[in-house]
């Protein structure tokens, strides 16, 4: 991860890592987004670049993550007063 993305990140790796140290593991879920996130910390963090397998789990978060987020975001727009008035 030595891209520009990176160097955006890496000052802000700490902060990062203490934050994750706070959230709750209340399922394997949970557990798993964390352990992917600390990897993501410890490529932008050393500048390593990106193995085959973190791409698998970018998809596993993606598939699991934002794409529901989004969905349920856009599911919105058809019920909140806000959208729909």
């Amino acid at each position: 991860m030595t891209s520009a993305m990176g160097n955006y990140l890496r000052p802000h790796v700490p902060q990062c890592r203490a934050s994750l140290e706070r959230l709750p593991t209340a399922d394997s879920d949970a557990a798993k987004l964390i352990g992917i996130v600390r990897r993501a910390l410890d490529l932008v963090e050393h500048e390593t670049p990106e193995p085959l397998d973190f791409s698998e789990a970018c998809v596993w978060v993606h598939t699991r993550y934002v794409r529901g987020y989004f969905i349920r975001q856009a599911g919105d727009f058809r019920s909140n007063p806000y959208f729909t008035g």
